[in-house]
């Protein structure tokens, strides 16, 4: 092992990884100084400013796995003591005025219009070229020439390792060794922006055909194979990766254009070409499938495109099908000759991507023990299903359920081979004079709260991680004692009785004198807001002193909340600081959510008071739902909870407000006996990579899931979604700085996408009471309540935590009332 140095090597960096994927990584350590991505080799060299910053990343990377983008990634010093190379963007070659441009991604085609106005920021291009490269270089490239060398460089230095579309086609920017660029056509292939009276075309020469360096023409059927079937396939790319929440799965490059597949290993006796088709379909079109007779354990199976065709590949190799390990990869083969052995189903009224492709994009997943049936009759009984389905395994759960009117069941088998059978055997058969749907489910668990559930047999089904497999060893042994805390109070963790329900039947909010009270707070909340700020910074820019443990939080806070006031996405109650922000969109988001298959699945869905998810509370009362709301900073009680026979047409709306939960609602405490199926969350900020979440400082939201946890209602399979806004997507949350009783989320719903986590950090196992300070307990009295019982009961004195000063929006008074 090379000896200590300012410089870290890190390798496996694939073409997806950035060079801010890297600084986020080791920023946490300390400042970096320099960055080289070696592309060519997969690698990078980094350094920091010192060598001990160097050796803390290193320590922690020897017990923490490094990954970034689903890739893991792997650090060790390098034999470099420091890099001097130049800056390439000035230095370098900063004598040229023409960029070589190679987007990277998904594979959609940007025409040299779009690919110039990307590589313009305030510089007006002269020229721009764009080509389809060989096999050798995936992707699209494109060559730029501006009319100023300085030009060209603010260009590269404004755009590398930017996306052209949300969350793909990312630019990898070089300069070109061309001097000058020669441009005869004004055309989708080539531009002369200082010449608009150029032709379009050669004269007797298509623009279908092979163009530069006798590359096929860009949409010629030839230079895609496959692609030039007739499928309505997504518009762009940007559609496909928000599809995906954003960006692509870990381990989808996008760039793949072979559309045939070679699948091997098959089982001859029990395989055919609609068994194949329901299995490959889930992922993409299919075109045609052909059984290879010479080898009858091989099939070839053509994708609408080369990316489903990669998504099949990702998702599908290895898995188990009739006994068998399933071997999927790209074929040498670009498409399957149409003949009398092959199936075609390209007309095919079954493929699932004709319509709501992405939709479907969304739910492509590897094989599960849980399969979801769609369009079932609708007097269909679980029963029936069961026998339709019993003779492909032992079936150990189900449930049947309704969600916009229409009959859907989840059925889980014992084992992904099971249920993998069942999809390929009964997808599209006839089940009480219906055509049904199956396709796999991301979910893990069939809660067990209704009666439309049942268990099949005495199995304990989906217990999640505990977290103590997770990479974070931060807080690891804080983590480990609360456990053992909580191990103290077996009693409490799913039978906790109060004495009391908090209950305000007798009395009902003045809803002026509430909001005359909100205002004064919101002023003093911003003062005390500029306050904070200015003691961060303060105490940032004083060397040696030490920095609050929080402080990072609030600056992250303070970004988010002045960017939504600046740009006018904030919605009223303004201004959102200090606040669970309202935003521009929040319906559209609440819709996205709503059309969550674990949305339509639950009976119980617990959603924050906060003025966002206003409309998700409504969704939920106008579904038929149960819907569990904790009454505003648990102060006048614990939670209120409604269902739609509680409230009226003329009333709902205001039941959804968080003064019309505690109005109509019916106080619960903690003996009641609730399963929540859903936490709907509010955030200020939220990682879509890793799940971090911040709220608005004051813990609220830590605490309700922490008692929801002692009675039972909520374990780790209970997944948490929040709602926000684009702009409050942020990539630099540290998860090492996060504390054990900090509630990570699942599932991110905002107005143009939904993204799915999938989360490694532990999620809280109860409250944490060393770490609930006096003021905050003196404030909530059924946590005083609480704490007493347990102490009463174990004749142990429960820790408390350090004092601390409340956020102003803690601090208010008891909530004006009139007597009725």
């Amino acid at each position: 092992m090379a000896e200590p140095s300012k410089v870290i090597h890190v390798r496996n960096v694939g073409h997806e990884i950035s060079e801010n994927d890297l600084l986020t990584l080791f920023q946490p350590f300390g400042v970096i100084t320099k960055l080289v991505m070696l592309r060519a080799k997969n690698q990078a060299l980094l350094q920091m400013q010192d060598v001990p910053s160097a050796i803390n990343a290193l320590q922690f990377y020897t017990n923490v796995q490094p990954t970034i983008r689903g890739r893991n990634v792997y650090v060790q010093f390098s034999s470099h003591q420091e890099l001097t190379t130049m800056d390439q963007n000035a230095q370098g070659r900063g004598d040229e005025s023409s960029l070589s441009s190679v987007s990277l991604g998904v594979c959609y085609w940007a025409n040299s219009g779009c690919t110039a106005k990307s590589n313009s920021p305030g510089h007006n291009p002269s020229y721009a070229i764009s080509y389809h490269c060989g096999s050798a270089t995936p992707g699209f490239q494109a060559l730029i020439q501006y009319q100023t060398r300085q030009s060209a460089v603010t260009a590269r230095t404004s755009l590398q390792g930017r996306n052209i579309y949300d969350g793909c086609c990312q630019l990898d920017i070089q300069f070109s060794n061309l001097e000058e660029l020669q441009v005869h056509y004004n055309n989708d292939r080539s531009r002369d922006f200082t010449n608009p009276n150029l032709p379009t075309e050669q004269k007797g020469r298509s623009s279908q055909q092979p163009g530069y360096g006798d590359v096929p023409g860009m949409f010629s059927p030839e230079a895609h194979g496959a692609r030039a079937v007739g499928f309505p396939q997504m518009a762009n790319a940007a559609a496909i990766a928000q599809a995906f929440g954003g960006g692509l799965p870990p381990g989808i490059s996008g760039t793949n254009e072979r559309c045939t597949l070679l699948v091997s290993n098959l089982n001859p006796d029990r395989i055919d070409e609609d068994k194949l088709f329901n299995l490959f379909s889930l992922y993409g079109n299919i075109v045609r499938i052909k059984l290879l007779r010479n080898k009858p354990d091989h099939a070839l199976v053509q994708m609408g495109d080369g990316f489903q065709a990669e998504l099949a590949v990702h998702f599908l190799k290895g898995a188990m099908l009739f006994g068998k390990r399933l071997e999927v990869n790209f074929s040498k083969h670009p498409n399957i000759t149409q003949g009398a052995d092959t199936h075609e189903y390209v007309n095919s009224n079954l493929n699932r991507f004709n319509r709501n492709a992405a939709k479907n994009y969304r739910y492509c997943c590897s094989p599960t023990k849980m399969i979801h049936l769609s369009t079932l009759p609708q007097d269909i009984s679980e029963e029936e299903i069961v026998n339709h389905l019993a003779e492909h395994g032992t079936i150990v759960n189900t449930k049947l359920f309704e969600m916009n009117g229409k009959k859907q069941a989840l059925i889980m088998f014992e084992s992904e081979e099971e249920a993998t059978e069942a999809l390929v055997t009964k997808h599209a058969s006839s089940l009480g004079g219906s055509i049904i749907r199956i396709s796999f489910s991301q979910l893990q668990t069939i809660r067990e709260n209704s009666q439309s559930g049942r268990n099949i047999g005495e199995k304990l089904l989906g217990t999640a991680d505990d977290g103590f497999g997770s990479p974070f060893t931060c807080n690891r042994n804080y983590f480990l004692e609360n456990q053992k805390l909580n191990r103290h109070y077996p009693s409490f963790s799913f039978r906790l009785q109060s004495r009391k329900n908090y209950t305000s039947d007798a009395k009902e909010f003045d809803e002026s004198a509430f909001e005359a009270e909100r205002l004064r707070l919101d002023a003093k909340a911003r003062e005390s807001m500029a306050e904070a700020s200015k003691r961060v910074m303060e105490a940032t820019a004083e060397e040696g002193k030490e920095d609050d443990p929080k402080a990072w939080k609030w600056v992250i806070r303070k970004r988010v909340w002045d960017f939504m006031e600046s740009q006018n996405i904030a919605q009223n109650p303004r201004p959102v600081h200090h606040r669970i922000p309202n935003f521009v969109g929040a319906a559209a988001a609440a819709k996205n959510l709503s059309e969550l298959q674990v949305f339509g699945m639950a009976n119980c869905v617990k959603v924050n008071p906060d003025s966002p998810q206003k409309q998700v509370r409504f969704l939920t009362l106008s579904d038929g739902k149960k819907l569990l709301t904790p009454q505003p900073r648990l102060r006048t009680g614990f939670f209120s909870v409604l269902d739609s026979s509680m409230v009226t047409p003329s009333t709902i709306n205001e039941a959804c407000t968080s003064v019309g939960v505690a109005k109509y609602g019916r106080p619960i405490g903690l003996d009641e006996k609730i399963k929540v199926d859903l936490i709907v969350i509010g955030s200020v900020a939220v990682d879509p990579k890793t799940g971090a979440r911040l709220g608005k400082g004051e813990g609220f939201a830590e605490l309700e899931y922490g008692m929801l946890r002692y009675m039972g209602a909520i374990d780790d399979s209970t997944l948490v979604v929040t709602s926000v806004h684009d702009c409050q997507l942020v990539d630099d949350i540290p998860i090492e700085k996060l504390l054990v009783h900090d509630v990570p989320v699942d599932i991110i719903c905002t107005p143009t996408q939904v993204i799915y986590t999938n989360t490694a950090i532990p999620k809280p196992q109860g409250i944490y009471w060393e770490k609930l300070s006096p003021e905050k307990l003196g404030q909530i009295r059924i946590l005083r309540e609480l704490k007493s019982r347990i102490e009463r009961e174990t004749g142990q004195k429960l820790p408390s935590g350090p004092s601390e000063k409340l956020p102003p929006t803690a601090q208010r008074k008891r909530r004006p009332y009139r007597a009725k």
